[in-house]
């Protein structure tokens, strides 16, 4: 009786401790089918990890800015970024270090955020500032053109103005004389008898001519192109004037006629056609010719 309750126990012993071993081999079955599956989640992990961080780099490499400071964040972003990629490379997969990992990851991700929005940022301050330049030196042109036109039409104006207060002769004569003892004057168109040439003009009216003594140049050339008087030269900057006789008219705004005298001394006059030119200056004002028989 007792031998048969050993045996019974013995079997009900192996029976139980054969339970215990399938079971046993089932769950180390189950965890190494579990733990075969978390590595290749974590290597696949590690695997999108590094291509989130070859994005990062790529578009930090294909970013461009000239200012000086964002461009040394860009260098320090892209080595944090290599740094991360080589420690990814040399450790082992696991949850411990995927999760530091991650983390990591996000921190740069946000860094570039806030790197990418300052450039967006400068550009668009840039853009206006452009814009505003742009602006002003349309109202710099504009300006510009506006002062050109102003002072084309002062230049104009000014031309206008001074041609206007230009004094004119509004008539010219010649003519021979004789000069009395008593210093009467008779005319004559004979060469043989007159003495000198008197030549008369008329300036004209002009109130925008500044009143005050005017000074003229009276040049006469003979019939032989010979220069008649005191026959005198003026430079004025390089034209060379030469002249009969000089005469000053007071001159107030209003018509005034004056008269000079020209000749040779002792010497008759000659046959033939003369030339009368009035200058002021280096101006020519008026010009005629006469003859003397």
């Amino acid at each position: 009786m007792d031998e048969k309750k050993g045996n019974l126990f013995l079997k009900t012993a192996i029976g139980v401790l054969a339970i215990c071993l399938l079971a046993l081999g089932f769950y180390t079955f189950q965890f190494y089918n579990e733990s075969k599956s978390n590595q290749n989640i974590l290597a696949q992990e590690k695997k999108d990890l590094k291509m989130e961080l070859q994005t990062l780099l790529s578009k930090y490499e294909d970013a461009s800015t000239t200012n000086k400071n964002l461009k040394k964040n860009f260098s320090a972003a892209q080595n944090k970024i290599k740094r991360l990629m080589d420690s990814i490379d040399n450790r082992e997969a696991t949850y411990v270090f995927m999760r530091k990992y991650k983390m990591e990851v996000n921190s740069l991700k946000k860094e570039k955020e806030i790197l990418f929005r300052t450039i967006d940022s400068l550009s668009s301050l840039n853009t206006s500032l452009q814009n505003k330049i742009d602006s002003t030196v349309v109202r710099l042109v504009k300006t510009e053109q506006r002062t050109d036109s102003l002072t084309l039409q002062n230049e104009i104006l000014a031309a206008q103005v001074s041609e206007a207060s230009k004094l004119k002769i509004v008539k010219l004569t010649s003519e021979g004389v004789i000069v009395r003892n008593n210093g009467e004057l008779e005319t004559t168109p004979i060469s043989g008898k007159a003495e000198k040439i008197q030549v008369c003009f008329t300036l004209a009216k002009n109130e925008l001519t500044s009143a005050g003594i005017k000074h003229f140049f009276v040049q006469i050339i003979d019939p032989e192109n010979n220069l008649l008087g005191d026959k005198m030269a003026i430079s004025f900057g390089e034209a060379v004037l030469n002249y009969s006789k000089t005469i000053d008219v007071l001159y107030e705004n209003k018509t005034e006629e004056a008269c000079v005298l020209v000749g040779n001394e002792n010497e008759n006059l000659k046959k033939g056609r003369y030339i009368v030119n009035i200058f002021r200056g280096a101006e020519l004002l008026s010009t005629e010719q006469f003859e003397l028989e």
